[in-house]
């Protein structure tokens, strides 16, 4: 089975102090995961977007695929 991971960093002001804050959504459409990933990456805050595609083996392990695909977007806030 395969799902995908949308990884974010960004940073969030508390208190007039950027704090950098991380955080993984788990999807089980690419489609929405990247959909997500496109509005996020828009936000002033965020410095970095990616979506990865994970499966689940036989065994039950959840391995990362490591085919040409597996990262399906990425963004990085230019400095």
């Amino acid at each position: 089975m395969e799902y995908y991971l949308l990884d974010v960093k960004r940073t969030v002001k508390i208190n007039g102090v950027d704090v950098a804050f991380d955080y993984i959504n788990t999807y089980y459409y690419s489609n929405e995961a990247i959909k997500e990933a496109m509005v996020l990456s828009m936000n002033e805050e965020v410095l970095h977007v990616s979506v990865h595609k994970w499966f689940i083996n036989e065994n039950g392990e959840h391995d990362h695929c490591n085919d040409n695909d597996s990262i399906l977007y990425r963004y990085e806030k230019k400095r």
